[in-house]
């Protein structure tokens, strides 16, 4: 099947590899900021790739104007990994054609506290809920989870498991909005899928490797993915209610007109082995990317990343999805021990196992400074590391 969209886009992102869910060529071109990693795929696409000096935002890179020259002399449409107010308002100033889903829409599906509002009966599916001022909130001797208004990777996310926990919040933002969840205590998965006029596409499941030291020394941090290791730890009925919640989320996105990708995060209690809905990303997950490979790997002729192409540009989306049952992708992310200038990575180790490197520049703490992906699992269960994933933890210092 020709997975090439109709009009040719241009994909422009700090990042590349985001952007790497498919392969430059034929209608899709790449504009990114220049890195060690950039400068490999540009190696192998330089036809179909721009590569731009500096650490720009999406919007610098749009507002640019050789970057504008790349995507005009294309006549291309515009996707980027994550719209915001700025990116809109930068695309339309200069007359370009961005493809992404408004980012009014997603601000309100990922706000901690309109989320609740936007799922309306889907909410139900949540662990239980209070959203207040934290003034109102007391500990009942019970562990629950607060959140703030947006969060992402963990870093909004906070067990109160103490009354003096509580207080200290309570103390320096009183009035602040708060949402609380009950704390399930269990294995957290993330599944990708796509909303496309003909409906919605799930992806498959994978394990959401968690707040593992030394990747992270955040508690809630997400620090990866691992696509093996849930077809070994869920049943088919578990596997069933997962897609079946990421349909139910994909129809209310729908409804609500969104096109192209979505994720859902979901934890799997592990005393009554109920499955609940912990989170909604309203964008591109960054584990798409990955994920397309491996199904690429897998044969498939049409990825979730083309999908979210031909769902962003209104054309028809095959069904179903390629199923996956390998893979897994880790990130060091930095941390008050590691940082850019004090890492030191064994390539010749990582690269003899058949595993990706990419690097990142940036050195703001708990963001992404070396990403390693690998065509097998690497865990033996959600909170260990198997053989493979031991190596590349002792890879790194």
């Amino acid at each position: 099947m020709d997975t090439t969209p109709k009009q040719p886009i241009v994909y422009v992102v700090p990042d590349i590899e985001r952007a790497l869910g498919r392969e430059p060529g034929d209608d899709y071109f790449i504009v990114a900021n220049r890195t060690a990693y950039a400068e490999r795929i540009f190696a192998q696409y330089p036809q179909h790739v721009m590569l731009v000096d500096g650490d720009h935002a999406t919007s610098e890179l749009l507002a640019l104007a050789q970057v504008r020259t790349y995507i005009n002399d294309r006549h291309a449409k515009v996707m980027v990994f994550i719209g915001n107010s700025i990116v809109e308002r930068t695309a339309e100033k200069n007359g370009l054609d961005l493809i992404h889903p408004k980012a009014e829409l997603a601000a309100q599906i990922e706000g901690k506290i309109s989320q609740i509002e936007w799922l309306g009966d889907l909410a139900s599916l949540m662990p239980e809920y209070t959203i207040g001022p934290l003034k109102n909130l007391s500990y009942n001797n019970q562990p629950f989870i607060l959140q703030f208004g947006f969060s992402h990777t963990g870093e909004g996310t906070h067990l109160i498991d103490s009354a003096s926990a509580l207080t200290a919040f309570q103390d320096k933002f009183p009035e602040r909005l708060a949402r609380t969840l009950r704390y399930v205590k269990g294995t957290a998965y993330t599944v990708n899928a796509v909303v496309s006029a003909q409906g919605i596409l799930v992806g498959n499941t994978s394990l959401q490797i968690t707040g593992l030291a030394p990747y992270t020394d955040l508690p809630f941090s997400t620090v990866g993915n691992d696509w093996a290791i849930p077809h070994i730890l869920l049943n088919e009925q578990a596997h069933k209610e997962i897609r079946s919640m990421a349909e139910s989320v994909g129809k209310r996105l729908l409804e609500s007109g969104w096109r192209g990708l979505f994720g859902i995060d979901v934890i799997h209690e592990e005393h009554s082995g109920r499955i609940y809905l912990i989170e909604i990303n309203a964008r591109q997950p960054a584990s798409t990317t990955l994920e397309s490979q491996l199904q690429r790997r897998a044969g498939a002729t049409e990825t979730i990343f083309d999908a979210h192409l031909r769902a962003l540009c209104g054309e028809r989306v095959a069904q179903p999805l390629t199923e996956i049952r390998d893979g897994a992708q880790i990130v060091q992310r930095v941390t008050r021990s590691r940082t850019k200038e004090s890492i030191h990575i064994d390539m010749h180790t990582l690269e003899a196992h058949n595993l990706d490197v990419i690097r990142y520049e940036k050195d703001d703490h708990n963001s992404d400074l070396v990403r390693i992906t690998s065509p097998r699992g690497i865990m033996s269960s959600p909170s260990e590391l198997n053989d493979l994933g031991k190596i590349i933890t002792s890879s790194i210092s």
